[in-house]
């Protein structure tokens, strides 16, 4: 299914049409790399919040209401821990970034914004209101009324080459910028 606003500039392509379009539309396609060491690393914590919650829980520890509390705070913890692992895994299995000499794509697995590079600027691009700090950096693209965000690095997932694709994203806009 495929939703076209402002003419055929900007297109909004859901379900089983996103793969065949980004496959005969795009030159280059920027997927991102999850951080395995640290998405481990929350996975043992998560771990070792249940277990000591369970011990505290099943080991007869939790008489004193100090002690259920800490019982409740482990299993959050350890629920908030495992819910960050599955979300930053699902942004590695389905979200991408795809360029072309036209379009510039943006979407996951199932739903896709494709955006004709005639309408985006630098300030469009959100690259004049960036969002960087050292944990992180979030584009947030603005077309038609749309807000599209785009992530370009955190700590669990970073695009496998953000080098090339800022290169690609500046050059697009530069041109453009010259015509």
């Amino acid at each position: 299914m495929s939703q076209a606003l402002q003419g055929n500039k900007l297109q909004l392509i859901e379900g089983n049409a996103v793969a065949p379009t980004v496959e005969a539309q795009a030159s280059r396609v920027h997927r991102y790399v999850v951080n395995k060491p640290g998405l481990n690393l929350l996975l043992v914590l998560s771990f070792v919040f249940f277990v000591s919650a369970a011990v505290m829980w099943l080991g007869g520890f939790a008489t004193t209401l100090g002690i259920k509390i800490a019982v409740g705070i482990c299993i959050f913890l350890g629920f908030v821990c495992s819910v960050t692992v599955s979300y930053w895994n699902g942004v590695g299995d389905r979200r991408f970034v795809a360029t072309s000499d036209k379009h510039l794509m943006i979407g996951e697995a199932e739903r896709m914004w494709m955006i004709d590079w005639d309408l985006l600027d630098a300030q469009s691009l959100g690259l004049t209101s960036m969002e960087l700090s050292k944990a992180g950096g979030r584009l947030n693209v603005q077309v038609a009324g749309e807000s599209i965000p785009l992530l370009l690095f955190s700590p669990f997932a970073y695009l496998n080459d953000p080098h090339e694709f800022m290169a690609e994203l500046l050059g697009h806009v530069q041109s453009d910028e010259e015509e």
